[in-house]
């Protein structure tokens, strides 16, 4: 009897410890939102090093491919980490302190590996001597990589928050 209630207290320990550790879909699609805005953010002059590490952080929660509109304008990512990764050195250079915020992620899933989110977007940066400040509405469509198993970014828009 005593061996009954230890496996079933062992399964029941197993079941908890999975159910709270484990972190469910959507909250691993915010989690890459939240990775996404530290591997943006800067603050000050930085290293070469800590430059290319933050934009490789970034890099690698984007679909080679990825379409971005905004402002009326869509791109198409380049296909190469190495190019994406230029890309977005270049562009944290623009700025001594850079600051992203996404909140309010509403996640829908259409599959199991397909999940698309609306949020609340938010920079605040030193643009060319400027303090600059927006807030604009994103949509994105983001895809589990079948390998990782990590979310990505395959699709960005950002619009103005009175067009919603």
């Amino acid at each position: 009897m005593n061996k009954l209630f230890f496996i079933l207290d062992l399964a029941v320990a197993v079941f908890a410890g999975w159910y709270f550790l484990w972190p469910s879909e959507e909250a691993r699609v915010k989690e890459t939102f939240a990775k996404m805005a530290s591997a943006l953010d800067k603050s000050g002059t930085e290293s070469t090093f800590d430059a290319l590490a933050k934009a490789r952080n970034a890099v690698a929660l984007v679909e080679p491919g990825c379409t971005c509109e905004a402002f009326g304008q869509m791109h198409t990512l380049s296909k190469t980490a190495s190019d994406m990764t230029g890309r977005v050195v270049a562009f944290r250079n623009m700025a001594a302190n850079m600051h992203f915020a996404f909140e309010d992620l509403s996640v829908k899933f259409t599959d199991k590996t397909t999940a698309e989110v609306t949020c609340d977007f938010f920079y605040k940066g030193d643009d060319f001597g400027w303090s600059v400040r927006d807030a604009r509405v994103l949509d994105a469509t983001l895809r589990k990589d079948p390998e990782s198993g990590r979310w990505r970014f395959a699709r960005v828009r950002l619009s103005n928050i009175i067009e919603k």
